[in-house]
């Protein structure tokens, strides 16, 4: 297939560095301050505490982000209507199933979407990346770009079905607060170097493309650093 690109727009290419930087310490507070909330609670004040605790901090959080970052979509009231709703069944149930099996289930779900997503040629992570790096629009219709997705796509499929075999096998074994321990140790480093793997398997695809080969590039050039 024949291009004729303009890399005057050619965006740099992605770093783990650089997506840190723009996440900032949301990767913080969404992940790692809920897990210590409810392990600390649940041993010192019970496992009603814990779940009020994590549910509030999920709630507060998405309240400031809709003052913040002003998104007042459906979307977002559904979210947190799930928050609530969740917490409340767990809280009155104290079931830790009750209250992780939702997130279990969604985890089970959106593998299945994304696996499906690959059998109709619609790559679900073709669609994501966007959002982290955005690919010029030749870029998108060169078919590497499909075919990269359609692999990265089958790859996150196959760590999230798992990742909800996992998670069922340990929710079913172990207390909640291991459940929440164990579930984090195992599945943030696998997290983390599939991503740090997606962030680069694309450019590896696009090399294989003579027409595409100037974009990987102009991509990968070093940029000068803003003094402060």
């Amino acid at each position: 297939m024949s291009v004729s690109p303009s890399l005057d727009d050619a965006v740099a290419a992605p770093t783990l560095l650089s997506v840190i930087r723009r996440i900032g310490w949301r990767g913080f507070f969404d992940a790692v301050v809920p897990v210590a909330l409810f392990v600390v609670l649940n041993v010192t004040s019970g496992i009603v505490a814990a779940m009020l605790a994590a549910t509030s901090w999920a709630i507060a959080i998405g309240v400031w982000r809709m003052v913040h970052d002003r998104r007042t979509g459906v979307l977002v009231w559904l979210g947190l209507a799930y928050v609530l709703a969740r917490g409340v069944a767990g809280m009155l149930t104290q079931s830790k199933v009750v209250f992780f099996g939702p997130g279990v289930a969604q985890t089970g779900l959106i593998g299945l979407v994304f696996l499906v997503s690959v059998f109709v040629r619609r790559p679900a992570v073709g669609y994501i990346a966007p959002i982290v790096y955005p690919f010029q629009d030749y870029v998108r219709r060169h078919p590497a770009y499909r075919r990269a997705f359609s692999h990265l796509t089958l790859i996150w499929a196959a760590y999230l079905l798992a990742k909800f075999a996992l998670d069922v096998w340990l929710l079913k074994s172990l207390s909640a607060s291991m459940f929440v321990v164990v579930r984090s140790i195992i599945s943030w480093p696998l997290l983390l170097g599939l991503f740090v793997f997606s962030l680069r398997y694309p450019r590896r695809v696009f090399r294989r493309e003579p027409d595409l080969v100037p974009y990987v590039e102009a991509a990968e050039r070093p940029r000068p650093v803003p003094v402060a």
